[in-house]
């Protein structure tokens, strides 16, 4: 804020070599000198009565209309003024990838006078530690001024810019979010392990998928092996008993048209189409030998069948349901 004071008066002093050499004193009217070298000018000087009424006038009326001038100016720019606008951020440090290089910026204030400091926990840093670029002019004519210190990458301390500036009724507080603008985000480091991960797994149910298969076929093989050798031995076994089957059929027929009866009491003399089936079933038997052709194999084989249960039938019951039928 503007200092609001009305000046008194003013003050004419003259220094030499770096040294204090002659001053006006405005009670007296006349010229004090602190040093040896300046009582010849004083004497000089308090000798024209005219210039001594002038500088006392000038100081007490002049200067003072002067100064307050200026101060009046000062107040209009200072209304045009802008207040700053703050960003605090950190990025990877360049001459050491393993830290942290937290910048405070403050840009866009006028008048350029303003204070600006990083603070952890509340604290200043020391300015031997912050690296600063100083005020700077911004294309607008107002100003910019950026600070920046090296922290760890796991810092976790509290972090924050301190601003203030003519124009603020308060300073400008911002905390750092502790978050790193060119660092990997987390999240897409644990998204590439998981993609990472889950084509691992996918590729070893691949594999074991593939073996198990393999090894399934190898069993589905083995037994369909297994099944033809037996089915190969029940059809040889099958043959024999099959063809005396069909002899002693055809002995039953023959029994039968003569009139000769059964062994249950019945009258087993049958019509013409059982006696021309059992004539039939008698030429098969007497042609058919366990050496014959495949052919022989594959009449040996039809019977054998298997019922709903998925039970076998011996090849006399197959022949009697073959005679049974219309």
């Amino acid at each position: 804020m503007p200092l609001q004071c009305d000046f008194s008066k003013g003050i004419d002093e003259y220094s030499y070599d770096g040294e204090n050499f002659l001053s006006f004193d405005d009670k007296e009217s006349q010229w004090v000198a602190p040093v040896d070298a300046a009582v010849p000018t004083k004497r000089k000087w308090d000798k024209v009565p005219i210039l001594n009424q002038y500088t006392k006038g000038y100081l007490e009326k002049e200067c003072v209309d002067w100064l307050n001038k200026f101060r009046d100016y000062g107040d209009e720019e200072l209304k045009k003024g802008s207040p700053p606008e703050v960003h605090v951020f950190a990025k990877r440090c360049t001459s050491d990838k393993s830290k942290l290089k937290l910048t405070c910026l403050a840009t866009g204030f006028y008048p350029k006078d303003v204070m600006l400091t990083i603070r952890k926990y509340r604290t200043s840093l020391p300015e031997d530690e912050i690296e600063s670029s100083g005020v700077r002019p911004n294309h607008d004519e107002t100003f910019q001024l950026r600070k920046s210190v090296v922290i760890k990458e796991d810092e976790k301390a509290e972090f924050d810019c301190f601003v203030f500036h003519s124009t603020l009724k308060g300073p400008i507080i911002i905390k750092w979010d502790g978050k790193c603008q060119d660092c990997p985000p987390e999240t897409i480091a644990g998204m590439i392990g998981a993609i990472i991960g889950a084509v691992i797994v996918l590729a070893v149910v691949v594999v074991v998928v593939f073996v198990l298969k393999k090894k399934k076929i190898i069993a589905f093989n083995c037994r369909n092996g297994q099944k033809r050798s037996s089915d190969e031995e029940n059809v040889s076994l099958q043959a024999e008993p099959a063809n005396a089957s069909n002899r002693s059929d055809s002995n039953a027929s023959s029994s039968q048209v003569d009139g000769t009866p059964s062994d249950d009491g019945l009258n087993t003399v049958t019509a013409g189409r059982e006696h021309s089936a059992d004539s039939d079933s008698g030429q098969e038997s007497a042609g058919s030998t366990p050496d014959s052709s495949p052919t022989n194999s594959q009449e040996a084989v039809n019977h054998v069948c298997e019922d709903s249960s998925g039970q076998s039938r011996p090849a006399e019951a197959q022949s009697l349901l073959q005679q049974d039928k219309p």
